[in-house]
């Protein structure tokens, strides 16, 4: 009995191991090199890019998100722009969306960038879900099919971004001890 439990306890954390949170999206000063925050002097021209790094089996065509520069610590100097002139980026007042009709199959790919004017105050580029789709990757297919991203992370202007912020629910339920050995029983 002892044995099945830990068992159980060594595949599950076995589990957890092999696949650790990833960070979706992310705010990157220099990619590829990961670089989440930079401290450029004031009134310099920075380029925030939006990388995706997608632990997903099927290439993807669409990622949709909005961007927010927090703390008044820059100003936008111009849209959203794709680096791939196969790319194709739709803005709208609730979002951004990138299409790719060729499908991003390796990663990490970066999506584009937004060109901003640091005015010197600390703050973030925040990726945040889009008005109308959320926080949502569409895979390439006739059809494809829609998933959540969960984990993405924030840039710093002037300052380290925090950890990793989830936009998704904790998928564990909440149990006690007594109804997890009930299990065994």
């Amino acid at each position: 009995m002892r044995l099945a439990i830990a068992l159980a306890v060594l595949l599950v954390a076995t589990a957890a191991m092999a696949n650790p949170i990833a960070i979706e999206l992310y705010v990157d000063f220099d990619p590829p090199n990961f670089v989440p925050s930079v401290y450029p002097d004031p009134y310099t021209t920075v380029d925030a890019y939006v990388v995706a790094e997608l632990y997903h089996p099927q290439p993807v065509e669409s990622i949709s998100f909005d961007l927010n520069v927090w703390g008044g610590t820059a100003t936008v100097s111009g849209p959203f722009v794709s680096g791939d002139p196969s790319v194709q980026v739709q803005i709208v007042e609730n979002g951004i969306t990138v299409f790719n009709p060729d499908c991003w199959d390796t990663y990490p790919a970066t999506l584009g960038y937004l060109p901003l004017l640091y005015l010197g105050s600390p703050g973030l580029v925040e990726i945040l879900p889009h008005g109308d789709h959320g926080h949502t990757f569409h895979t390439c297919g006739d059809p494809g099919e829609t998933f959540d991203y969960c984990y993405v992370m924030h840039g710093g202007l002037g300052m380290e971004p925090s950890g990793p912020v989830s936009y998704c629910g904790n998928p564990v339920e909440n149990v006690t001890w007594g109804a997890v050995k009930a299990l065994f029983r």
